[in-house]
């Protein structure tokens, strides 16, 4: 896919949502995750009994969201890694539009509309807080991306982080705690609970290295651009008030430090099951 790198200005948030729904992309993404999801729940609803029928929403939800995981991986380590000339300065990274950048943004965009949070309030399982919070926040950072802002790191952020999303995809339907049926059906099956356990494993590795340590890093230079940004004349960067030039870097500021948080519980998680089981004097203290 190639890149455009023409500096337009920032497109009005009105315009860029009348294109937004008109863009085949954008239809395509987002009614093929809506309706995938709608018709799994359906048919899961009605398969023998099982986890999946006592959580069907959630279950479809899973399988969604692993496809478009790989798809967006792919996508984004096809290009992140890769040097562009057309992309070596400040100006260029918050300016210039990428096309690969700029079509994942779309297929993000689509996905939060039409799929992950409408299930995310429809499904109790999935109805938290701070996961909505961050739907909303993705979807309103590929809004800006849309609008020709950023669309360089879209490729990081939508892309190259997924990577333990793909994991997370499978793992995350036995969390002992949320999915007790699904962790009840897995005590049948020793092979694939120790696979579980193994993706498990993985899964902390991926996040701790690209989540926890790779992605403050690439927002500390985000905030890095953004202050050169800041300090040149404003037609030298599009025209662009400063809160417009703020609004993705405060966004991803905040993920950062959400990440942060979530690496500490899950840290804290793994300690706990990696501690010794109490012994029996301790036992009767408690």
């Amino acid at each position: 896919m190639g890149q455009s790198h023409h500096t337009p200005h920032m497109k009005d948030i009105c315009e860029t949502l009348a294109e937004a729904a008109r863009d085949h992309v954008i239809l395509t993404f987002g009614f093929a995750t809506g309706i995938a999801q709608l018709l799994l729940r359906l048919l899961l609803a009605r398969l023998p009994p099982g986890p999946w029928r006592t959580e069907p929403g959630f279950t479809a939800h899973q399988i969604v969201c692993f496809p478009m995981m790989v798809l967006l991986t792919v996508l984004g380590f096809s290009h992140w890694f890769h040097e562009d000339p057309a992309f070596d300065s400040p100006n260029a990274r918050v300016l210039n539009v990428h096309e690969n950048g700029l079509f994942m943004a779309k297929i993000v965009f689509a996905m939060q509309l039409f799929w992950d949070i409408p299930t995310g309030l429809l499904v109790s399982s999935l109805r938290e807080p701070v996961m909505i919070a961050h739907h909303v926040g993705m979807m309103s950072m590929a809004l800006m991306n849309l609008a020709g802002l950023w669309s360089f790191y879209a490729n990081f952020f939508y892309g190259v982080i997924e990577i333990s999303g793909i994991i997370l995809s499978f793992v995350d339907v036995f969390h002992p705690t949320k999915h007790t049926a699904w962790v009840d059906w897995l005590q049948s099956f020793p092979r694939l609970s120790a696979f579980n356990a193994a993706m498990r494993a993985l899964f902390f590795i991926l996040y701790m290295s690209v989540r926890a340590v790779y992605f403050p890093w690439v927002v500390s230079r985000i905030l890095s651009d953004f202050v050169a940004m800041a300090t040149v004349p404003l037609a030298a960067r599009g025209g662009l008030s400063l809160s417009a030039l703020a609004f993705c870097p405060m966004v991803g500021l905040a993920f950062a430090f959400l990440q942060l948080y979530w690496a500490r519980l899950l840290t804290k998680q793994v300690m706990k099951m990696l501690a010794p089981p109490p012994s029996e004097k301790q036992k009767k203290r408690r």
